[in-house]
């Protein structure tokens, strides 16, 4: 047992010697301790010496992890010879619990340092700010003592990015050790929606930006004043400039250590912010502050006699039924746009005119207007019973897809197209992710979903251009135009059954009686936490609101009014309707266009429509780089005007369709893609920072809005592709992208007027 901490030694050899084998020796996974080693040696390696004290006490809980894995591997085996209080102090620190105190104490300290030396740092700064007004003509040795400052900054961000880093390798550390009681997702989760969390504090950098910024605004202004001191100092022959040489001046003096604070704030933010610009495109705004908020608060707490606090509960789930809640959104998606390169062909084999394939394809989005709303109802409700409802509507209307051509109906084609809209039960699965995941977990389940959908996009038009490439025989029932049916027909089966065997509805939790919480009935300070903080009183008496018919229809009237007056909500979701317009007009008229200009069959158009699907990935990967630097306004204006040169490029200029060139028109089409997909990204990044939390929850929630605003795009553009085609295949390319890029020019000058406005706005103005 030589292998063993000598500590760890020196307790059991306080035990029963049948305890100290070599067995127990190797339950400890030799890759997690070598992993949990490197850390502790970068952690004392890189550690500020005179905060040394107030770091993550990594070491200690190492020990504590290896006595509970100890204390689980030897269940069963009892200590003999050993005196009550040690045996006593074993014990305790044998307890589950016991790691949690630890870990609960370590955050507390961290936690209490970091915002004192945020407040000291804020001191430091106020008062050189408040000398440098006084004294303007001591330039240098002011820019000193802000290097000084930022010099602390740069080890007051380290500190935050070191302890952040040790507490989630402890607590990965302990579910690897621990499979079956993983403490991670309970830890996070119960803390971090707790109003007095420590988590809040130590994952919040607000006051590290405004400390940059104070920084660099004293440097600023030092550098200027400090070329102004020269250049009175200089001859009256020489000619300065007083503006280049304070730049100079700055560049010297201020940039080293902005850019060391840059790079470490860089570090801290980075690994997280690819997740959160793909989360935001899943259209689930659930503020973090939302849980307090509800009119049911209390009937969602439970207590925790650990803590002795009531703690919000979460729903519990199945990670099937997670799962079955993806492949829903990623067979809609497959499923819509799967007809596209062979829906005009479909509506010529049924002896009427291929210019209505975007009268086909645009019959699930207008189905999918009136679906929306009544998911967004039913997911109040109940999760399952609306997914079977909506995979039987695919199913049918699969089905009927299919068989119209045997039919020779048309009115079939419709009609299954319809249903396959009120099978889109995204509603459903955005409801499902805000309501059933905790706040911690919900970002990458809206990443999950965004690839999801994003996949199914790809996989659709990729499909029928497999069915092309096969060899297999046609007849009555089976052709390149039917196909597409018949698979998904397959495909929904399976996940209609899938549904009814396995998806298991989130189990609703009730309150606890209030005989529950009488362990907290004497701490008056907790009681009024949970009380309002104005108490509405008429004469001494007090008073509760009523909740009469009136008055809730008078609040949703004051609610219609300041959401509609939101001017960055109501351009937002403008920008939405326009995008998404811009987006099914590239998808839904590229197997016509591409089969007029370039003689394109329904296997070229179906691959390029799928390469234009996978294309989403890397577009994001770029919006999430430079969105690190430029804000969501500013990124708007940029990509709307990426836009407008997609829409003016792609159009045809000439007056013989032979010199229209396949390179040009795919370039621009893929710049169309690509723009609208990255002004997608940063135009629903401003509405999550912009919506009213007030519209988070409830049937009529900002998702379903924003939801309507793009599913309405979606089902204008494919009337824009019909009305267009309707004039004359000739014409189609013009007609669609012209007024597409008046459209664009227009939402791009409104844009720039109410610039301003596009800021995230403070959600206490809401209270």
């Amino acid at each position: 047992c030589g292998n063993c901490n000598s500590t760890f030694l020196w307790r059991l050899s306080l035990c029963d010697r049948r305890v100290c084998e070599t067995s127990l020796c190797d339950t400890l996974s030799e890759n997690i301790e070598q992993s949990m080693v490197e850390f502790g040696k970068k952690l004392a390696a890189w550690k500020h010496e005179p905060w040394s004290l107030h770091y993550l006490d990594y070491r200690r809980l190492k020990k504590a992890l290896k006595v509970l894995k100890v204390q689980s591997d030897r269940q069963g085996v009892e200590f003999t010879g050993v005196k009550a209080e040690i045996l006593e102090d074993l014990e305790k620190q044998q307890d589950p619990q016991y790691f949690r105190h630890l870990l609960d104490l370590e955050v507390e300290k961290i936690v209490l340092f970091y915002l004192r030396q945020q407040g000291e740092l804020a001191a430091q700064l106020s008062l050189l700010r408040e000398k440098q007004k006084s004294n303007e003509s001591c330039g240098e040795d002011y820019a000193a003592r802000y290097i000084e400052v930022g010099q602390e900054l740069v080890q007051f961000v380290r500190f935050a990015e070191l302890n952040a880093t040790g507490l989630r390798k402890i607590l990965k550390k302990h579910d690897k050790m621990f499979k079956a009681q993983p403490l991670t997702e309970l830890y996070m989760s119960q803390y971090s929606n707790d109003n007095d969390s420590h988590l809040e504090q130590l994952y919040n950098y607000g006051g590290i930006a405004a400390l940059v910024t104070t920084i660099r605004n004293g440097l600023n202004n030092s550098s200027y004043h400090a070329a102004l001191t020269n250049s009175h100092q200089t001859s009256d022959n020489d000619e300065t400039d007083e503006t280049d040489e304070a730049d100079e001046t700055n560049e010297q003096w201020g940039e080293p250590i902005l850019q060391k604070i840059q790079n470490a704030r860089i570090k801290l933010t980075q690994a997280s912010h690819y997740t959160k610009t793909l989360a935001t495109q899943a259209l689930i705004f659930i503020h973090h502050t939302d849980s307090h908020d509800s009119d049911d608060d209390d009937a969602d707490l439970t207590f925790d006699p650990y803590s002795g606090r009531r703690r919000k509960k979460q729903p519990t789930r199945s990670k099937i039924s997670s799962f079955l809640n993806l492949v829903s959104t990623f067979l809609y998606m497959t499923n819509y746009y799967i007809v596209a390169p062979t829906s005009g062909l479909y509506a010529a084999r049924l002896g009427s005119t291929e210019a209505l394939s975007g009268i086909i394809i645009g019959m699930t989005p207008w189905a999918a207007l009136v679906s929306s709303i009544l998911y967004s109802w039913w997911a109040n409700h109940s999760y399952k019973s609306a997914l079977i409802f909506a995979s039987a509507c695919s199913l049918i209307g699969n089905v009927l897809y299919a068989l119209a051509l045997p039919c020779n109906s048309l009115t079939m084609v419709i009609i299954a197209r319809l249903l396959n809209g009120f099978g889109g039960a995204r509603a459903i699965n955005r409801r499902y992710i805000a309501d059933v995941f905790t706040s911690h977990e919900r970002t990458a389940a809206s990443v999950a979903f965004v690839t999801a959908g994003a996949l199914g996009m790809a996989v659709g038009p990729g499909v029928a251009a497999i069915v092309g490439y096969l060899d297999i025989p046609e007849n009555t029932y089976w052709t390149e135009e039917t196909a597409p049916g018949y698979i998904m027909f397959v495909a929904w089966t399976v996940f209609f059954v899938s549904a009814i065997l396995f998806f298991k509805e989130p189990q609703k939790l009730t309150a606890l009686p209030p005989s529950s919480f009488s362990v907290n009935q004497n701490n008056s300070h907790d009681t009024m936490e949970m009380q309002p903080l104005l108490s509405n009183t008429s004469n001494g008496n007090s008073f509760k609101q009523t909740n009469t018919p009136k008055t809730r229809v008078s609040r949703l009237a004051l609610s219609f009014t300041a959401f509609f007056s939101n001017i960055p909500v109501m351009t937002t979701l403008f920008i939405y309707f326009i995008l998404k317009l811009a987006l099914e007009c590239i998808l839904s008229s590229a197997p016509s266009i591409t089969a007029y200009y370039f003689h394109w069959n329904t296997t070229a158009s179906g691959t390029f429509l799928a390469i234009l699907g996978i294309l989403i990935f890397p577009a994001n990967l770029v919006l999430a780089k430079v969105s690190r630097r430029y804000s969501d306004r500013y990124l708007i204006i940029v990509t709307l005007l990426m836009l407008i040169a997609g829409t003016f490029g792609i159009l045809f200029y000439g007056s013989d369709s032979t010199t229209y060139s396949m390179t040009q028109y795919v370039t621009f089409a893929v710049f169309i893609f690509l723009s609208t997909n990255m002004l997608e990204g940063v135009n629903m990044s401003l509405l999550s920072k912009t919506i009213p939390k007030s519209w988070a929850r409830g049937t009529f929630n900002s998702g379903l809005l924003a939801t309507e605003a793009g599913t309405l795009g979606r089902a204008m553009g494919d009337v824009v592709i019909s009305a267009t085609a309707l004039a004359g295949f000739d014409k189609m390319l013009n007609l669609t992208f012209a007024p597409l890029a008046f459209v664009s020019i227009v939402i791009t000058i409104v844009t720039w007027k109410v610039y301003e406005y596009l800021v995230p706005v403070d959600q206490d103005d809401e209270d």
